[in-house]
């Protein structure tokens, strides 16, 4: 029997489930109604016969073929899976354990045995008992190998990469309807893969269940209630609304049923694609070479590799992937628990040995940093697993309730916690990482992972409940959308493993061209609000945060006058952070142009002050011919529409650069010009106002007169 994750069972299931329920009890209240009634035999009659019964007698008809009855058929299985497990037998969230699965990795097999597992598991089970379902095994030989070669390659998709899927190609014709391992032997007629892979899948494939074994499947479910598969946690939205239960009992749809053949079971479609399968490859590497090749339908490869098929944003060449029903696959025991720890024990190292601990969120598909402890002597190992695991762990918040500002959540298993210093506690003050899953409606993750540029901080605790503050760079992002039954939001508590967190800035979709020279500031979080600037970036757009008084720095990217992004950080959480901002390099040469521009108008305008005072003075003491040589060097000076003129002409080169982009979306473009016009208007105004031509009038009436003999009249001493 298969158990999955209670942190994974979606809504969508109990929905599913408590529709039925409702549909249950009205059908045997209806039913009982019925049997009730007292049973009347008709009879046979002719249109006249009917027109002379009584009313009361005749037979309701329906008025239209919409009020037609139906029969609700339920299973007995889901039955028993609706009342003894689904409504009744789920623990909430703030009483729901950790299913925890910690594999041990090593390059010693003295670390690979059941005496050294179960020797962890009990002193594992000493703290965490209470609050942890875990499992404690040898770590599956693709995830040893990719410990045992470096922590920091530990991520969901690295320790799934080695399971054989099917990778169908998405610009065949047919690929739309090729949605499962039925279409996909519906459509496919030949498959490619080695003889390593082939034989592999032959031999981990799964036996069809014999009669026998069905009836003894079929016992024991009826004695143990049946916990929802991984599958359930992602029905599709018929299936939750309970459409799938509800059988029409028209005579078209039960005659197209009888019609219809029968389905194939999952090993009876995997032998039929295995029949179709050519395994005559020697090297894995010709299999990429085949998959660009024209007239090829699919390939049987790992995941990792029918991934890569397709650059990271690209679609081109992009394969479907299609999961095979054959076991032993790190995918299908990953998604069996909540959270999965890989224990890699190094003895390399000159002084002793060092162990190394990476935490898997299995539903949200995130990973932590790696947290290292020495161990001095092997026989303490199970206490500094014990040790390390502490450090790892981070306790899970769900989001019920997210506003633009504030949020409420549950805290996961905190009815369970005995000890307010256990390691499950989130306590008020600390800072919780968004998590984020959208599924589509086949229920494969559309987005998953965790929110960038976003915190929470616990602002009070309330036994289970946490009050929330959100701390975003972005107002109303992914997690101020409104509530989904696809959508799965968690905060992870922040527990940083450096003291620092590399800050690197890049044009957007242009990791070679870093953002030289932008300041970065920061906002205290306190009442008073105030900005102090932290740094600048390097040549590579580099710059060290470390930590601060508060968990998380609130910083701002200037360039120039103006503030270009909002960015949220812990500094230690992550050893780098990459933020691509829009480029703003036409917007800082257009704000560098117009303050420049600026200066020459105060330049401007002082010279034509001094020159005034000078021409003035001149006519006064009836000096006409130097009063008019420098009437005429200031003339020689700019004027407001000279300078406005330029003005013009510089906005449209501006302009034409913007427009002229490769790089830039039609937003940034946009974006850009709208910002470039504004500081160009600023500018237009700034000269009306400072800078009027009427003086250079005033002054040429003035000499204009000394020079006819008519000075102004002395002023009075």
């Amino acid at each position: 029997m298969q158990f999955t994750p209670i942190a994974s069972a979606s809504c969508t299931t109990a929905a599913r489930h408590a529709l039925l329920l409702v549909v249950i009890l009205l059908t045997g209240a209806f039913a009982t109604a019925q049997e009730d009634k007292p049973k009347q035999q008709p009879q046979p009659k002719t249109d006249a016969a009917q027109a002379d019964q009584p009313a009361e007698s005749k037979p309701d008809a329906p008025a239209n073929d919409s009020a037609r009855s139906f029969t609700v058929t339920v299973d007995d299985d889901e039955m028993q899976e609706v009342m003894d497990y689904e409504l009744f037998s789920v623990p909430p969230w703030d009483f729901a354990p950790y299913k925890v699965l910690i594999w041990i990795a090593s390059d010693q097999p003295e670390h690979h045995t059941p005496a050294f597992t179960g020797q962890v598991k009990t002193l594992l089970q000493r703290d965490y008992n209470s609050i942890w379902d875990m499992t404690v095994e040898t770590a599956p030989p693709a995830v040893n190998s990719l410990a045992n070669r470096s922590m920091d390659l530990i991520t969901y998709d690295a320790i799934t990469a080695s399971d054989p899927v099917l990778a169908v190609r998405n610009s065949l014709e047919y690929s739309i309807r090729i949605k499962n391992l039925a279409t996909a032997d519906e459509h496919l007629k030949k498959i490619q893969t080695t003889e390593t892979l082939l034989n592999l899948i032959k031999s981990q494939a799964r036996q069809a269940p014999t009669e026998t074994d069905s009836e003894a499947a079929t016992d024991s479910e009826a004695e143990t209630p049946a916990k929802p598969t991984a599958d359930s946690a992602t029905k599709s939205d018929s299936e939750a609304t309970g459409a799938g239960d509800i059988a029409e009992d028209t005579a078209d749809n039960a005659q197209a049923g009888e019609d219809a053949p029968p389905k194939l079971s999952d090993p009876e479609l995997l032998a039929n694609l295995i029949s179709k399968t050519d395994g005559s490859l020697k090297d894995a590497l010709k299999l990429s070479e085949i998959w660009v090749q024209e007239g090829t339908e699919a390939l049987i490869v790992p995941r990792g590799q029918a991934i890569g098929f397709a650059p990271e944003g690209s679609k081109s060449n992009k394969a479907k992937i299609i999961e095979l029903p054959i076991s032993g696959l790190v995918k299908a025991q990953a998604e069996s628990f909540d959270k999965i720890f890989v224990v890699h024990i190094d003895n390399s190292t000159s002084l002793g040995s060092e162990l190394s601990v990476v935490e898997i969120e299995t539903l949200m598909r995130t990973n932590s940093e790696t947290y290292t402890r020495p161990v001095s002597n092997p026989a303490i190992l199970p206490y500094v697993i014990n040790y390390a695991l502490t450090d790892a762990f981070s306790p899970l918040v769900r989001l019920d309730e997210v506003g633009r500002k504030k949020a409420q959540g549950i805290v996961r298993a905190a009815g369970l916690i005995t000890d307010p210093n256990s390691a499950a506690h989130v306590p008020a003050g600390s800072l919780l990482q968004p998590l984020l899953r959208r599924n589509g409606r086949d229920g494969k993750p559309l987005q998953v992972g965790r929110v960038d540029w976003a915190f929470l901080m616990v602002k009070d605790i309330e036994g289970a409940r946490a009050e929330l503050e959100l701390i975003d760079g972005m107002a109303g992002g992914p997690l101020s959308s409104r509530p989904s039954m696809r959508v799965t939001k968690w905060g992870r508590l922040v527990k940083p493993s450096q003291d620092t967190t590399t800050l690197r800035l890049h044009a957007k979709k242009r990791p070679d061209k870093p953002l030289i020279g932008y300041e970065l500031h920061q906002r205290s979080l306190g009442e008073d609000k105030t900005f102090s600037l932290v740094g600048r970036t390097d040549w590579n757009g580099n710059l060290v945060i470390g930590k601060d008084v508060d968990p998380v720095r609130v910083l701002y990217v200037k360039n120039g006058g103006a503030i270009l992004a909002k960015l949220p950080l812990a500094p230690g959480l992550t050893q780098v952070e990459v933020a691509d901002l829009a480029g703003d390099d036409m917007r800082l040469q257009a704000e560098a142009y117009v303050r420049g521009l600026q200066n020459q108008i105060i330049d401007l305008v002082a010279i034509r002050k001094l020159l005034d005072i000078r021409i003035r003075k001149r006519v006064k003491d009836r000096d006409v011919k130097e009063a008019r040589a420098i009437l005429t060097s200031l003339f020689a000076q700019q004027t407001r529409k000279s300078i406005a003129a330029a003005l013009e002409l510089k906005l449209q080169e501006f302009i034409n650069a913007i427009n002229k982009q490769r790089n830039g979306n039609r937003s940034a473009i946009a974006s850009q010009k709208r910002k470039v016009e504004l500081l160009f208007k600023s500018a237009r105004t700034n000269l009306d106002k400072n800078l009027s031509d009427l003086i250079l009038q005033d002054l040429q009436i003035l000499v204009t007169e000394a020079e006819a003999g008519r000075f102004p009249p002395a002023e009075d001493k």
